[in-house]
């Protein structure tokens, strides 16, 4: 890989693009401008794309997606416990001792449900 950042190919799309910009007049500038940057865009996303590759399959980067389950698991239990707070206020004051139940059953079900999904 060349240590200039701009490639020999999209020095000559710039190129041909200003060019071709001053042929058709400003009338046109908007268009020429549009698709140099969506020829910048997917060539940019292909030089990403291929580095990422790269790294990954020399092993400078894991392969793994998003972020592990226990994660996921200990912010959740952080969250329900934050949410059962008010929601058994709320639940107590409504519905006495039975709106209590009800809150850290919706809190527990879906803390359950949550953690299911997520593999490690």
């Amino acid at each position: 890989m060349s240590t200039d950042p701009v490639s020999r190919d999209t020095r000559d799309e710039i190129a041909t693009s200003l060019e071709t910009s001053r042929e058709l007049g400003p009338d046109y500038d908007d268009a020429v401008a549009s698709a140099l940057a969506e020829r910048l865009d997917q060539s940019i996303a292909q030089q990403v794309s291929a580095q990422i590759d790269a790294r990954i399959a020399s092993g400078a980067l894991p392969q793994g997606k998003g972020v592990r389950g226990n994660t996921v698991r200990l912010v959740m239990a952080i969250v329900s416990l934050g949410v059962s707070v008010p929601l058994t206020a709320i639940g107590a004051g409504l519905a006495g001792p039975a709106g209590m139940v009800v809150a850290w059953l919706g809190v527990l079900m879906l803390y359950f449900v949550v953690a299911r999904s997520v593999s490690d």
